[in-house]
């Protein structure tokens, strides 16, 4: 059980055959890898059995660990606009499954992400996983697109302690 000083984020990488989600917790010192998991929804499920499957799974997760922040990878806008929206309709119900619970929701792009996690925002997945899995010290291996979902809660973690410090320096 976590105590007081324990925060939990849990990070959404919203694809429609692939949802990537993480969740961190952390507290003044420390960061530390708490759960992740994927949806997977295959390529021949039906559009809205697809929506339905993240939906659940989102709002399940987030029933569980009721975490004090959400945040989710903002869509990269294809050359395909069928695609942009199929996948815009994912990241919209993995928002929608967490709204209810009123939980300050933020959003990164994978350009903002990779920056943070690895230095460079061409960076790419299998470096974002390289750093998540040194920084959170996995020993397991995890899917890109969970490595990708705690790589936008760790982008969150960070921007909240920065912001933190200047605060504190300000006051």
């Amino acid at each position: 059980m976590l105590n007081n000083t324990n925060k939990i984020i849990l990070g959404i990488d919203p694809g429609l055959n692939i949802t990537g989600y993480g969740l961190i917790k952390y507290n003044n010192v420390s960061i530390s890898y708490l759960y992740g998991g994927y949806v997977y929804c295959g390529k021949f499920c039906h559009l809205y059995d697809k929506l339905k499957l993240i939906y659940n799974t989102i709002y399940n997760i987030t029933n569980q660990f009721l975490p004090n922040y959400i945040v989710v990878e903002k869509i990269f806008v294809s050359k395909n606009a069928d695609t942009a929206i199929k996948l815009g309709h994912a990241r919209g119900v993995a928002i929608a499954a967490t709204v209810n619970f009123n939980i300050p929701l933020f959003e990164y792009t994978a350009r903002q992400v990779k920056k943070i996690i690895v230095g460079k925002g061409s960076a790419d997945k299998l470096q974002v996983k390289y750093n998540i899995c040194k920084l959170l010290n996995l020993k397991i291996s995890l899917k890109l697109d969970v490595t990708d979902a705690l790589a936008i809660a760790v982008t969150h973690y960070y921007n909240i302690n920065s912001l933190s410090k200047l605060t504190n320096k300000i006051n």
